[in-house]
């Protein structure tokens, strides 16, 4: 069969933007595929009872049901329509005829926005990202709005910081800058701000019966907090009342039904940020504690065959539907108005959207080793689409085989894939990867970047170590013991698959991003078993990584347990760079220079002294990527990135 090559990214489709029609009888949704020559992801428009294609919208796109026969469409015509409106701040709107096919403009709207959902006719609810003196972009007359601009590029060489975090990963300077929603009149291009400037707001539902909004959000304080509130905005009066406020609680679900308002939420009180929500029912006076939930509130299995995103959760009468994760796979649970829950189905992979249909659920998933696609889904799941089905036809695709390791009352669950006509008689080079978050987890969907390896001929493990999503908060947490439980699960999974398959120990590998460049770094620093290792968008010190991260401050502090000041043997303790004289294991280090998540420095500061100690190694600087290169990062560079890693561990 033909082998997986890192280069089948180009033909892969990634589906995004699901929806459905008014009458709930078209599907619709983007298919974006990297695109070489532009560096970019162009978004194909789908539509239909069985989605056929319709429109190559280019890079950016976004669409949206007006109506059964028209499509809000927001997009850039051409490469200088795309530079002009992103000079000028402003998004251009179209209709597209699903009847004819054609695609009409509409209105330019003074602002970068977000298309949100449609509320009744001539009213769309959208959202942009703005700082207070960004206002007058709509607020403001033409001329006003050509001065604010030229001011804001003449200003462009400083930066005024007050408050914190001030950097946002990706995107530069993001200080001051706010979620903010807007209700968008299409018939003149009006702009009604939903919240106060100076609120944030995190979702947004919209109870067309009592033409009111429930919201979730917060007023930001100079160094922000986690903690939302919910609140109500009257559409006709635009009235704003807090039903809980935003000091107590993160809230990661909202549930809006026609009698009552539930939440899916968390105090961090016992096992920190990364504690699992539990439920509370929303009231008059507040969250109050309905039942004891206890797993994450998302679909957290990883993979790098992903673009864009889809609705996680609809309301169906008095019911809702959501996704959650549970042991390395993704649940659709059913909540009803009541507060009762059931867990409808656990699927093998990865669900990643869920829309209702006339005829039941749509899905959007990675199921088995397939790609994205989407089923519809009843009493069982058929397939909708066939996107990708042909690419992988006649490759060799390696089955994930299961291996569980039991560990003080746990059990630590991970997956091998071994190479085409594999032969238990021979020696393997194999490949340890480490995922990100801690709390994530590996399932058996595809993930690229591991079949490229396997059919390279390497035996690729990976598992989920405590500190991991889908067990549990005990599982889960691991404040303050990074290095220790988490290195010692990967260690006796790394010494069950040596046991169990052909691996030749003198090629051992080691590999990970974010958490798992961490991890890498902390490997090689403790052991000399693996003989390169390649570590990703890491992190080797605690003390810097609390100034230089914008979650620094509070993932820090929370998960290594201590303030670079207050607690700095603690923090030093669990950095792998106290440990930096004790590598001797060659370490390729893969880093962007817009990763404010786990910053540059961080892989900077490892980098020079192993370099000063003569230990093999190099700094992979990717320019103006980001914490997502993996995954989501331009074509080009995710390409060079496989290319780093195979070069390196082929030396």
């Amino acid at each position: 069969m033909k082998p997986i090559e890192k280069e089948l990214l180009y033909q892969m489709k990634f589906i995004s933007a699901l929806q459905v029609s008014p009458n709930k009888e078209q599907v619709a949704f983007l298919a974006q595929q990297a695109n070489k020559k532009d560096n970019n992801y162009q978004a194909t428009f789908y539509v239909g009872t069985n989605p056929k294609k319709r429109k190559n919208l280019g890079a950016g796109a976004q669409v949206l049901f007006l109506s059964e026969e028209t499509m809000l469409v927001a997009y850039a015509p051409n490469k200088k329509a795309a530079e002009e409106l992103k000079k000028k701040r402003q998004t251009s709107l179209y209709t597209y005829d699903l009847l004819t096919d054609k695609i009409s403009p509409l209105l330019t709207v003074p602002l970068p926005i977000t298309l949100k959902e449609v509320l009744e006719e001539d009213l769309v609810l959208v959202s942009a990202s703005l700082r207070a003196s960004d206002h007058i972009l709509y607020e403001g007359s033409v001329k006003e709005r050509s001065a604010y601009l030229k001011q804001q590029k003449e200003q462009s060489f400083v930066e005024d910081i007050e408050t914190f975090p001030y950097l946002f990963n990706g995107q530069d300077f993001m200080y001051e800058q706010l979620q903010q929603y807007f209700i968008l009149r299409l018939s003149n291009g009006e702009l009604t701000p939903l919240t106060p400037k100076t609120f944030s707001s995190s979702q947004v539902v919209y109870q067309p019966l009592k033409r009111r909004f429930v919201v979730v959000g917060q007023t930001p304080q100079r160094v922000r907090v986690p903690y939302y509130g919910v609140y109500t905005i009257d559409l006709d009066t635009m009235q704003m009342q807090t039903l809980q406020a935003d000091d107590t609680l993160r809230i990661d679900r909202l549930f809006v039904f026609d009698s009552s308002i539930y939440v899916l939420a968390s105090d961090m009180f016992t096992f920190g940020l990364n504690q699992n929500p539990d439920w509370y029912q929303v009231t008059k006076e507040g969250c109050v504690f309905h039942g004891f939930y206890g797993y994450s509130a998302y679909n957290t299995v990883g993979t790098d065959c992903r673009y864009g995103s889809s609705p996680s959760q609809v309301i169906v009468d008095d019911k809702a539907y959501f996704i959650t994760t549970t042991d390395a796979h993704t649940s659709l649970l059913q909540l009803t108005s009541e507060g009762s829950l059931t867990t409808i189905e656990t699927f093998d992979g990865a669900v990643d959207g869920i829309i209702e249909t006339i005829d039941g659920f749509v899905l959007q998933a990675l199921l088995g080793t397939s790609l994205p696609e989407l089923y519809s889904y009843q009493k069982g799941l058929k397939p909708l689409t066939r996107l990708n089905q042909a690419l992988l036809k006649s490759r060799y695709v390696a089955t994930p085989q299961e291996v569980i390791v039991y560990k003080d009352g746990f059990e630590v669950k991970g997956y091998v894939l071994v190479p085409e006509n594999y032969d238990s008689s021979k020696a393997y080079p194999a490949i340890l990867n480490i995922h990100g978050g801690p709390k994530t987890v590996y399932s058996s969907v595809y993930y690229h970047e591991m079949q490229v390896w396997a059919s390279k001929g390497y035996i690729v493990f990976f598992a989920n170590p405590r500190g991991s999503d889908g067990k549990g908060n005990e599982f889960a947490d691991i404040r303050g013991q990074y290095g220790t439980i988490d290195y010692q699960d990967l260690m006796d999974f790394t010494n069950v698959v040596v046991d169990r398959f052909a691996v030749d120990e003198s090629n051992l590998f080691v590999t990970g991003g974010s958490y798992g460049g961490f991890m890498t770094n902390w490997i090689v620093g403790h052991t000399n078993r693996f003989k390169r290792a390649v570590t990703q968008r890491s992190i080797s010190n605690w003390l810097s990584f609390y100034g230089t991260s914008d979650i620094g401050p509070s993932f820090g502090f929370d998960q290594a347990g201590g303030h670079p000041v207050n607690d700095l043997d603690k923090l030093w303790e669990q950095s792998p760079m106290k440990y930096a004289n004790e590598i001797q294991t060659p370490l390729l280090f893969i880093h962007s220079d817009k990763d404010h998540r786990c910053p540059i420095e961080q892989a900077q500061q490892l980098y020079a002294v192993l370099l000063h100690r003569h230990v093999e190694t190099k700094l992979v600087w990717f320019h103006d990527e980001n914490h997502e290169l993996s995954r989501s990062g331009k074509p080009i560079a995710r390409i060079k990135r496989l290319g780093e890693i195979e070069r390196w561990f082929a030396l």
